[in-house]
């Protein structure tokens, strides 16, 4: 299970407000060539949905089904 508990990156392209990694240049200029306030970027955003997370989760909602102690809710 440990193997399992890497982080995983998807690859994102949007028009932001900011520059976050790499700017995408023509389709920066395609998109935003009257809107000079946003930027065509392409960045890596972590993916969330990993194991650990799927399982520490569903731990803690069946934990919170069988407590009675009002400190650990």
């Amino acid at each position: 299970m440990k193997r399992d508990f890497k982080k995983n990156y998807n690859l994102v392209e949007e028009n932001s407000s900011f520059l976050k990694w790499k700017l995408l240049f023509s389709k920066h200029i395609k998109t935003n060539f009257f809107n000079k306030s946003k930027f065509f970027v392409e960045y890596e955003k972590m993916d969330e949905n990993i194991l650990l997370n799927i399982f520490l989760k569903s731990v803690s909602k069946k934990l919170l089904k069988i407590t009675n102690s009002k400190q650990n809710l």
